[in-house]
């Protein structure tokens, strides 16, 4: 039987993940399991071809719900269809789910046909609209909460003809851009030059290579939207490897990243300041996840999952100060989740979850750090 998709099945009930799972591959699809957030993340990092993702409302770390808010904040895998599947008697949240996005809510035990039938109607693909036979780049509308009610702003098609496309060409000098990973949070940026391979641009707005991005042009009374994707990250040195690193910037923002698997640290930032870092996965890295150094402050790094790491999961180290540190969720980390180290003080440590860490180092030559 031909393979036709792949799902990926949450429950914390490995019994229940044995039955929906063979439900699943005799109608014919390959189903890859997680009993919690950190397994589902895993998953969807070394599987590119999940197609659907089939949750229960608690996991052995976190809600559904959590989850589910965690995905369609994610500009690399909002798209991917959410379905819960619960339990009779935990059906009273199904207005949360869809308010949330998930795309359908199904309550268990159901008849395997009827199951796997909404399966199958909810991984049908839609009519694909004809596709352009132009090679012009695609600009789309400016969302309408984005537009200023003082001005109109059209959309165009930017038609790079051949002798362009082969020029490397300069950028207008009143040239305005900013950029933005989600459409809400934009960034200045600056276009140091163009080619037919893409733009190189300048901006403090931090992501992996691959990840989307977007670019809005103003000009006159116009504005404009280019989609792409990140293909190279360039910074000032590269003293340190890391799945992301910045070093003697400010205001910054490194936010919905994958850094994982980097030898040796997933995050690294070093004698830089007011740079907010939010919403990344730093697992698996082979030091720390999450690494400041060298006078860092103002700071923040919230709502992160750093997990399994070889060294620290948060790790503030000589001279960094008023740095705020909440909501992350650092578990199973071989040392410490959080330490401050030489000289770290008037930092603020809330809310954070860090549990199943494996040693403690205690810290040296720090002060006035509050924890709650």
């Amino acid at each position: 039987m031909n393979v036709k998709n792949d799902i990926l099945l949450i429950n914390r009930e490995d019994s229940f993940l044995e039955t929906t799972c063979d439900s699943l591959k005799k109608a014919g699809y390959s189903v890859i399991t997680a009993i919690d957030m950190r397994g589902a993340l895993t998953a969807l990092q070394s599987d590119a071809a999940v197609k659907l993702i089939i949750c229960d409302n608690a996991l052995k770390d976190v809600s559904g719900y959590e989850f589910l808010r965690y995905i369609k904040n994610d500009p690399i895998r909002d798209a991917i269809p959410f379905v819960f599947f619960v339990p009779v008697n935990d059906q009273g949240h199904a207005f949360k789910a869809f308010e949330l996005g998930a795309k359908d809510f199904l309550v268990y035990p159901m008849d395997v046909k009827d199951f796997t039938d909404r399966i199958k109607s909810i991984m049908s693909p839609p009519d694909e609209p004809d596709q352009p036979t132009s090679e012009a780049t695609q600009i789309r509308d400016i969302p309408e909460k984005y537009v200023s009610r003082e001005k109109e702003y059209d959309t165009m098609e930017i038609q790079l003809d051949d002798q362009r496309q082969r020029d490397r060409l300069q950028p207008l000098p009143h040239l305005d851009i900013e950029v933005s990973r989600d459409g809400m949070l934009w960034m200045p940026g600056k276009i140091g030059d163009f080619s037919e391979e893409g733009m190189f641009l300048e901006t403090s707005l931090l992501a992996k290579p691959g990840a989307s991005l977007q670019i809005r042009i103003s000009m006159s009374k116009n504005q404009y939207i280019i989609n792409g994707e990140i293909k190279h990250l360039s910074f000032g040195s590269d003293s340190q490897s890391a799945g992301i690193g910045v070093e003697n910037s400010g205001k910054g923002t490194i936010i919905n990243n994958n850094c994982s698997n980097n030898a040796p640290l997933g995050i690294y930032i070093s004698g830089s300041s007011n740079i907010s870092i939010i919403e990344n996965i730093v697992n698996s890295n082979n030091m720390d996840g999450i690494y400041l150094h060298n006078g860092c402050f103002n700071t923040t790094i919230s709502y992160n999952i750093a997990s399994s790491n070889i060294g620290v999961g948060i790790y503030l180290n000589n001279d960094c100060h008023h740095n705020l540190l909440f909501n992350n969720t650092l578990t199973f980390n071989l040392k410490n989740a959080i330490r401050f180290n030489d000289n770290c003080y008037n930092n603020t440590v809330i809310g954070n979850n860090a549990s199943n860490n494996m040693s403690f180092t205690p810290a040296s030559r720090t002060s006035d750090n509050a924890a709650a």
